[in-house]
């Protein structure tokens, strides 16, 4: 549990972990929800839950709808669940702010490329506007409200007080962890029958992408300094 919620009863905590909703965003944040709950459920006099807001709607759902649901029927449901402490899953449901008891707060913060752009500060072939950010970016300053903010990253941290102003007495670092999943031995052979299916040689340097294609990644600096090791390897490389 992160230090510095002040509040924290001493015979133990209820937490209510605020999800994303299915139109806001993809696995990611989904997975980070219930790992969150998860680890939580480890800690003793921890009683984590995982709330469900009972109008999440299907993916298809009207841009107009979708923003009365997140700015006022979300916010409104979260401010009547009972809890201890409430831990906003991702900043960005940042405007939950608005009802739910700051002093007993912590969220999470994944990163503010929004208000950098906004801001002038990150500039890229194919960014937004300054204007578009704008109005997220104008939700991000409710970050300010919580009693913890959370960050996986220490670039992230760093914005967090560059842009924002949070002091380090409010900031935490939390990085992701690995799930057990990806520690299991894998079974006899299995990494050879990988092997053969992709055309991977003993030896073969392997790059894995995981996530989206959104330019913002830079994947494209990515692959051209691929292309220079390949360049530079001596050697020919297979593409799979």
């Amino acid at each position: 549990m992160p230090n510095g919620v002040p509040g924290a009863p001493a015979r133990g905590a209820d937490v209510a972990l605020l999800p994303n909703l299915p139109f806001q965003a993809g696995m990611s944040m989904r997975l980070y929800g219930s790992e969150l709950l998860h680890s939580l459920e480890g800690i003793p006099g921890v009683r984590p839950i995982l709330l469900r807001p009972p109008f999440e709607s299907p993916l298809g759902v009207g841009g107009l709808q979708r923003r009365w649901i997140q700015y006022v029927s979300y916010p409104a449901w979260a401010q009547r669940q009972p809890a201890d402490l409430y831990h906003i899953v991702d900043h960005a449901n940042a405007q939950l702010m608005l009802r739910v008891p700051g002093r007993r707060t912590v969220i999470t913060c994944h990163d503010l490329y929004p208000l950098a752009v906004a801001l002038g500060r990150l500039r890229f072939p194919g960014a937004p506007a300054r204007s578009a950010m704008v109005p997220t970016s104008l939700r991000l300053t409710l970050l300010t409200r919580a009693a913890v903010v959370m960050t996986d990253s220490q670039y992230t941290l760093d914005e967090c007080r560059r842009y924002l102003r949070i002091p380090a007495s409010r900031l935490q670092l939390a990085y992701h962890g690995v799930s057990p999943t990806f520690r299991a031995a894998a079974p006899e052979g299995a990494v050879q029958a990988l092997r053969a299916r992709l055309g991977v040689r003993p030896g073969d340097p392997v790059v894995l992408h995981v996530g989206s294609n959104d330019v913002r990644k830079n994947l494209s600096t990515a692959l051209r300094v691929v292309a220079r090791v390949r360049e530079g390897s001596g050697r020919p490389w297979s593409c799979s």
